[in-house]
């Protein structure tokens, strides 16, 4: 079965020459079911490439941000709010 908006969206490709049958009447019913089965798989795969570009995506473990104690620490041990690190050099020796 395909989606609700894969239909649609195989509609909106196919309107141009849906009109030309219905109110024209220039183009065959043929024409139309063959470009209507044309646009469904080409729409199918332009909704399941904008599914994919805005999936969730998950959080690495390192970059957990959930507030956890773990996490907080390691953030604040490696890197300030500019990213330079927050450990300093030991000081130099008096001369």
């Amino acid at each position: 079965m395909f989606r609700r908006e894969v239909i649609v969206l195989a509609l909106v490709f196919t309107a141009p020459v849906l009109w030309q049958a219905l109110v024209e009447e220039t183009v065959s019913w043929e024409t139309v079911g063959i470009r209507y089965l044309i646009a469904l798989p080409v729409a199918a795969l332009l909704v399941a490439l904008v599914r994919w570009a805005a999936r969730p995506r998950p959080v690495p473990a390192d970059q957990d941000t959930s507030g956890g104690a773990a996490a907080a620490a390691a953030a604040a041990a490696t890197a300030d709010w500019a990213g330079a690190p927050t450990e300093q050099p030991p000081p130099a020796p008096a001369p």
